[in-house]
């Protein structure tokens, strides 16, 4: 299992598509804590769940 933690707000980036996104809801439930969350995509009207170990955090450029 991948071991960052992601929060809400996160931004995140799919391993295979490179698509980017934005974490809205983390599980807490024991079945799915640390494995699942809720990703809502760019351009994407709906999130959707996916695994943690198929994205990976990405840095956001500070506003000056």
């Amino acid at each position: 299992m991948y071991t960052t933690k992601f929060h809400v707000g996160d931004r995140v980036e799919d391993k295979k598509t490179h698509k980017r996104g934005r974490v809205t809801f983390v599980y807490s439930e024991l079945e799915r804590k640390g494995e699942v969350i809720e990703v809502l995509f760019d351009g994407r009207d709906e999130a959707v769940d996916v695994s943690v170990d198929s994205v990976r955090k990405v840095s956001t450029r500070p506003v000056v």
